[in-house]
């Protein structure tokens, strides 16, 4: 019998067929000053924690070894059905360019907090996923909802000055780690549509 957690024993970008980066490119390189801290999503140290309680027909340690193995391409949860998936997110071009206008409105207005409606694009919040790389900043709730900041990475990020991972590794919306080379904000800006995303 073959053991299933053999197949993780791949990095994401071989999960999903998309061509590997060299290994000067990948998240691994040193670190810049200021730089976020980037740690590469590993398939083979990922654990999917249950939360269910799923009686006497199932140990969890079984129910999240099933789901770990087949959730890098999308599985139902043994213990509550539940779609699972690990979404690959990356900035793209109306991404980027929301950066780029709300890092403008920033530096014009001086102000720390901004809410998001100032800034034209993006009505669906995706805005929001430029926190998986430290870009930006949501404002504690008691400053209000909709407000954010721009982080020292993002301004640089912003002006061209700095680059991230291609993509962020995200199981409900939680950031589980990054892959792909160390891309700038032009790569972003040369990317339509919604990105990669299984």
């Amino acid at each position: 019998m073959q053991d299933d957690d053999d197949d993780l024993d791949l990095t994401i970008m071989d999960m999903f067929g998309l061509a590997g980066p060299s290994a000067e490119e990948t998240v691994g390189m040193e670190p810049q000053v200021g730089q976020p801290y980037y740690p590469r999503f590993d398939p083979n140290r990922f654990s999917l924690p249950i939360h269910a309680d799923i009686g006497d027909k199932m140990e969890v340690g079984e129910a999240r070894r099933i789901l770990t193995a087949a959730i890098l391409k999308g599985s139902s949860c043994p213990v509550c059905h539940q779609t699972c998936k690990v979404y690959l997110r990356q900035i793209y071009e109306g991404n980027a360019k929301w950066l780029i206008e709300f890092n403008g409105l920033s530096k014009t207005r001086n102000e720390k907090w901004i809410h998001v409606s100032e800034v034209q694009g993006l009505p669906n919040g995706d805005y929001a996923k430029l926190r998986y790389w430290g870009l930006i900043e949501k404002a504690p709730s008691k400053r209000g909802n909709g407000k954010y900041r721009m982080l020292p990475w993002g301004v640089m990020y912003a002006e061209g000055s700095a680059q991230i991972p291609l993509y962020a590794a995200v199981h409900n919306n939680k950031l589980l780690g990054f892959d792909g080379p160390l891309v700038g904000i032009q790569a972003a800006l040369e990317t339509r549509g919604f990105g990669q995303s299984w």
